[in-house]
């Protein structure tokens, strides 16, 4: 699989969505959402598809304990949850689920990955309102919260902010670490 024909199309509001990742958990998420046209729909039961092999290749890892740390990831990441603020006044929060079914296939050494049914309109059929990047751009970094910071960065794209502790401890999850 090559890296650079992907490109990452999230809605805005995921991008400054409140969650937490491991950077595997960031890397499986990330290729499948790249693997989406973000035009067309998406439904519960699409899956997504990629391997132990694809994963290396993409980050160029030749760790040996790639096959553990991708399912310690694919345990973690479906259990993970997504805080989404919305734009009505009915529903101020969206708390979901990334994923509904994670399966890691062990002598295949294949992942295959099912998105929440709330998460979709997120990841499909955008039209507006959304960030996008090359998948390449962001599978070499170290950390899950260098992806972020990038995320964020290109959706505002040359405008000015300013962003408190506060916010990022909030929307990265953070919780007691980097106090004042």
């Amino acid at each position: 699989m090559k890296s650079n024909n992907l490109v990452v199309v999230k809605h805005n509001s995921v991008v400054e969505a409140g969650y937490q990742l491991s950077i595997y958990e960031s890397r499986i998420l990330l290729t499948c959402i790249a693997k989406i046209n973000s035009m067309k729909p998406l439904t519960v039961e699409d899956r997504f598809e990629l391997s132990v092999n694809d994963i290396a290749d993409l980050v160029t890892l030749a760790d040996k304990n790639i096959y553990q740390a991708l399912k310690t990831a694919i345990d973690k990441l479906a259990e993970r949850w997504v805080y989404i603020d919305t734009p009505t006044k009915k529903v101020k929060k969206l708390k979901t689920r990334w994923v509904s079914g994670i399966r890691y296939m062990n002598q295949e050494g294949v992942i295959q990955l099912t998105f929440a049914g709330d998460i979709l309109p997120y990841l499909s059929q955008l039209s507006r309102e959304f960030t996008q990047y090359r998948l390449e751009n962001v599978l070499k970094f170290k950390s899950t919260y260098s992806i972020r910071i990038y995320e964020l960065l290109c959706k505002w794209s040359g405008d000015e902010k300013t962003l408190t502790l506060e916010w990022l401890r909030d929307h990265f999850q953070l919780n007691d670490k980097y106090l004042n």
